[in-house]
């Protein structure tokens, strides 16, 4: 997931115009806000109050270290257990699909691509960029958009994905 949303919005609506109040960082307090939204969004998604990654739990497990800019989250192993790569794959696909038709976040589903290109080839997942760039705002949008879209795949399409999975050979 590349969480820039303002970026992706002003896109969307043809405005890329830069807010007034957003001052250019550097140096050390560049680096200093890369590692405040990291932890923001690290605990952000593992907050078991907070509504939106209340949704995520036990469907999606965050396999990245918690330092990192780069957050991946793959099917918590309730979700994966009994399914193929490939399953795993389109289900992921469809969470980003969802995150971006719905909620205005590019999500990106790692699995199917790389697999031709890499000896060892990771589990499919969805991957998070953090951003200096990024606010409260942002992380929230993200975690809203990830949460509907967990919720919207994995727990209202339920019955309809498992037909999907089990028949998409002969649908294309």
């Amino acid at each position: 997931v590349h969480m820039d949303v303002k970026r992706l919005q002003g896109t969307v609506d043809g405005n890329e115009s830069k807010s007034t109040d957003e001052t250019e960082l550097t140096g050390p307090a560049l680096l200093n806000r890369l590692r405040e939204n990291i932890s923001h969004l690290y605990s952000t998604l593992t907050n078991s109050s907070h509504p939106y990654a209340l949704k995520l739990r036990n469907r999606l497990s965050i396999t990245s270290d918690p330092l990192s800019p780069l957050l991946y989250l793959r099917l918590a192993d309730e979700e994966a257990t009994g399914r193929t790569r490939s399953e795993q794959t389109f289900i992921l696909d469809q969470i980003a699909h969802h995150c971006l038709v719905n909620g205005n976040v590019a999500v990106v589903a790692t699995g199917g691509h790389v697999k031709k290109y890499l000896q060892l080839v990771p589990e499919p997942s969805l991957r998070l960029v953090a951003s200096a760039s990024h606010d409260k705002e942002d992380v929230e949008v993200l975690v809203k958009a990830l949460g509907e879209a967990v919720e919207s795949v994995l727990v209202h399409n339920a019955s309809q994905m498992e037909y999907t999975l089990q028949h998409k050979d002969n649908i294309r």
